[in-house]
């Protein structure tokens, strides 16, 4: 069962103005001097920069067990452009932490996610 991201785990960038496109061709130069391109997948990859929110220190370290456990897999997500669910993975699982009070009671954690387009 593929997780879903955390409802306490709020979207506060939609992401929708710096999207990145890869495009669904594999290309390879031959030895005769032609280029060999051909599609490899119906559709392609796309990665958006994120910012999500969490209020309390146990969202954060919930956040943190997701993290933990699911930045390298799947999970799904609502694509903010179309409102659509779909599979979503954190970009190497790499993410940025941010206090956003000296109280560390509410947090913003910035990633970029790839998902099927």
């Amino acid at each position: 069962m593929i997780e879903t991201l955390p409802s306490y785990a709020v979207v506060l960038f939609k992401g929708t103005n710096n999207i990145k496109r890869k495009p669904n061709i594999n290309r390879t130069e031959m030895d005769d001097g032609f280029i060999k391109q051909f599609s490899v997948a119906g559709r392609g990859l796309k990665t958006m920069g994120l910012e999500i929110g969490v209020c309390s220190q146990a969202n954060y370290d919930a956040w943190c067990e997701f993290e933990r456990t699911n930045a390298a897999k799947w999970f799904m997500f609502q694509d903010p452009a179309d409102k659509q669910f779909k599979r979503a993975r954190i970009v190497n699982g790499e993410t940025e932490h941010e206090a956003q009070e000296t109280t560390y009671q509410s947090w913003v954690i910035k990633c970029n996610i790839e998902m099927w387009d």
